[in-house]
């Protein structure tokens, strides 16, 4: 490969290293190369590491992108962050719970609910009305089947909202 076959529509530096990177890949040691090309050592495997980052896919850790694209890649991860902050301050919002005879938070409004409403009368609804058994129901809602006979036989999940407040999350 001729180094003015290289430089058509290349910067010198860029062919330099790739013409540099080529006589390596032919048997030429690097301190040869420094004589010959009357560069340093440093200059020699700086051109060989550069001509063959050329070959390897960027997200591999090939070269770094073009201006368009980094500019691109920062827009992105800015709209990411504003739309991260624009959640994270955003105003609180209100909900309503329910409350039990006792004063405390009962159903879905409780901590530690992790079943709809809807979703324990559904429970309820297909163990009563429709026969289903336990295991069955906790197949087909993919629940553990004790947490599904606790709710048909009313041990979690029994007490009713008395009264009901508008809270923050």
């Amino acid at each position: 490969m001729q180094e003015s076959d290289v430089c058509e529509g290349r910067d010198e530096l860029a062919a330099s290293r790739e013409v540099v990177a080529a006589q390596f890949a032919g048997g030429l040691t690097i301190a040869r190369l420094a004589e010959d090309w009357e560069k340093s050592v440093a200059w020699i495997e700086d051109a060989i590491r550069h001509a063959l980052l050329l070959y390897i896919p960027r997200r591999s850790g090939g070269l770094k992108a073009s201006r368009t694209e980094v500019k691109a890649e920062r827009s992105e991860e800015l709209a990411a962050i504003r739309a991260a902050q624009e959640k994270l301050f955003a105003p609180p919002q209100k909900r309503v719970v329910g409350y039990g005879e006792n004063g405390y938070r009962v159903g879905e409004g409780h901590h530690c609910s992790r079943i709809s409403d809807e979703l324990v009368d559904h429970i309820r609804e297909l163990h009563e009305d429709q026969g289903k058994g336990v295991r069955e129901i906790a197949r087909e809602l993919n629940l553990p089947p004790a947490t599904v006979s606790d709710i048909c036989n009313y041990k979690r999940r029994a007490e009713r909202p008395v009264k009901w407040k508008k809270v923050t999350k």
